[in-house]
């Protein structure tokens, strides 16, 4: 047999140098290409990431108002407006009810057109909203400067009452200060002498009737707030802050902290003016 002849490795090709120059070209086209690529991704993502921060962190953080060293920040003026929105449409659901069961005569129809054109308003809302995180403020700078505070017990108490509210249920204060009340109105009552009602002549002649107004059925007697009641009212509570406002427990708690400071204030200042009137026409009269 012929033996058989060896295949020879083909050698490779030089490039000429216009392949070459082309080669080149071409590592740098697609070297750039990829770089172009690359920054305009970038700068992509870092958009992405600087819209993610600003609404998530600075803008949330940024400062909407400032009272003397006190900040107001953004995210908790909308938990505050999440929040006095739902209340205010609470509000004008018990304010309904009432007016239906009067029977439909205008009593609370100024105060439901009021919250409605409120909740209709969301820059009307924001408004009343910053103005009373602005007046707690300058409330609770005055109270801490004539050293009026408020206790936790009485926060407590104060919460206690909303979740017995809620459940159609009374606290024990409560039921305490409503037989005070009647007992007060009792001998108020017996101690009051009636004014003698004038004669009427029966032959003059009535010229208008008035339009009864129907009396509304009186509430059913609420039972005692029990312990069992209160734990289950108040998760419900917690719960419905997490998911209205995302406002937490701790948090509402202060909120109630700065409406009893307010009363309280407002309580002495009435006081003083009072004093002040009595002192003026004292010193008049002398």
């Amino acid at each position: 047999m012929a033996r058989r002849k060896k295949r020879t490795k083909e050698q490779p090709r030089e490039l000429t140098r216009k392949e070459i120059r082309q080669s080149a070209r071409d590592r740098e086209r697609n070297r750039k290409l990829l770089l172009a690529t690359g920054i305009a991704i970038g700068i992509a993502l870092l958009v992405i990431a600087v819209g993610i921060l600003n609404e998530f962190v600075f803008k949330p953080n940024s400062t909407l108002a400032q009272v003397v060293e006190t900040k107001i920040v953004t995210r908790d003026f909308w938990k505050r407006v999440h929040l006095q929105q739902a209340q205010l449409q609470n509000q004008r659901v018990r304010l309904v009810q009432l007016e239906e069961q009067f029977g439909g005569q205008g009593f609370f129809t100024s105060q439901i057109n009021q919250i409605q054109a409120t909740l209709s308003s969301p820059f009307s809302l924001g408004v009343q909203v910053l103005d009373n995180m602005i007046d707690e403020v300058v409330v609770s700078r005055e109270a801490e400067a004539r050293g009026i505070v408020v206790s936790d017990e009485e926060i407590d108490e104060q919460v206690r009452e909303e979740v017995a509210a809620s459940q159609n249920a009374v606290t024990v204060p409560q039921t305490t200060a409503t037989a005070e009340a009647a007992t007060n109105a009792t001998v108020t009552a017996e101690s009051w002498t009636p004014t003698p009602m004038p004669t009427i002549d029966i032959s003059s002649t009535i010229t208008a009737t008035a339009t009864a107004i129907p009396t509304p059925e009186p509430p059913p007697t609420r039972p005692l707030l029990s312990d069992e009641t209160f734990a289950e009212g108040l998760a419900t509570l917690e719960e419905n802050l997490q998911g209205i406002a995302d406002i937490s427990l701790q948090e509402y708690r202060e909120i109630i902290r700065a409406r009893l400071l307010a009363q309280k204030l407002e309580e002495i200042i009435s006081q003083e003016e009072v004093s002040t009137t009595e002192e003026q026409v004292q010193a008049r009269h002398i």
